[in-house]
């Protein structure tokens, strides 16, 4: 399909042009989606978790249509989605939380595979100097924790074994759709757009946080709050606008970056992170 990146110039007399599919697929979608979500109501009759459903569904369907859209959802539920606190794991030590972008990154990831396999394309990792060191990094720690169960290693808990590397691969997975989804320059600034509001938005709520608690942390954290992790994220934040400002031409540019890094940096300072301290000392 058109929709999907194939040319058109090559359309005979009579045939219909598949981008003209776009809309009505898209709208049969989104149908079907409304139509799941009453069903799900009718069942369950809970609100919350089937506005939790019609989002999931909406956004594999906008990932099938383009896959820039499906990765910036991802990137507004990995700042803003809520989190629940699902109890100690293994030993008890630590404890699992669970948050909607956990879910979402497999949702978006498989509404990639589909649109794929309507293409005709075979499963392919975008090339890229470090996809060996992932593969070779990943595979060490799996053949360290298969060995570590096999002679069921003292305090070595399978559990969280099991949990992180899980979560590893949810890294991996991300690295995947931002390769798939970066295809110029104008997709990569759409994606910094949308990773940029999304850190003014926690920015804001760190902001009025202020004086309410010790440590101002990031929204929807349960289990406690977890100032170290907003201190890394706005780390993040401040090294993408110090390395735009350095880069830019453009005078409009630069001042949107030094308005971010000084809204971004007194929430920064307000998380009393050391080990996000320490890493803003190695950003100057």
């Amino acid at each position: 399909m058109a929709l999907f990146g194939h040319p058109e110039y090559q359309i005979g007399r009579g045939e219909v042009s598949e981008s003209f599919l776009e809309a009505p697929i898209f709208v049969l979608f989104l149908m079907l989606n409304g139509a799941v979500m009453i069903a799900f109501y009718l069942v369950t009759k809970n609100a919350s978790y089937t506005v939790a459903v019609g989002v999931t569904l909406f956004v594999f369907s906008s990932t099938l249509i383009k896959v820039e859209l499906g990765v910036a959802f991802l990137v507004v539920a990995m700042g803003l989605s809520p989190e629940i606190d699902a109890g100690p794991v293994g030993l008890g030590t630590r404890s699992m939380n669970l948050r909607y972008d956990d879910f979402l990154i497999f949702v978006v990831f498989m509404g990639v595979l589909v649109r794929q396999a309507w293409e005709g394309k075979p499963f392919s990792w975008k090339p890229s100097p470090i996809n060996m060191g992932i593969v070779a990094y990943y595979g060490m720690c799996l053949v360290s924790s298969l060995r570590a169960y096999r002679v069921s290693l003292a305090y070595w808990d399978k559990y969280a074994a099991f949990f992180i590397l899980v979560k590893m691969v949810e890294f991996y997975m991300i690295f995947f759709l931002v390769g798939n989804a970066i295809k110029n320059m104008k997709s990569a600034k759409y994606q910094i757009v949308v990773f940029f509001v999304v850190s003014l938005i926690i920015s804001t709520y760190a902001l009025r946080s202020v004086g309410i608690t010790s440590r101002v942390s990031a929204p929807f954290e349960a289990g406690g709050t977890e100032p170290n992790t907003l201190g890394g994220y706005l780390t993040i934040c401040m090294v993408l606008a110090i390395a735009i400002l350095t880069q830019t031409r453009s005078w409009k540019v630069t001042i949107s970056m030094i308005v971010l890094f000084g809204y971004t940096l007194i929430p920064f300072l307000y998380t009393l992170s050391r080990a996000a301290s320490s890493a803003f000392l190695v950003l100057v």
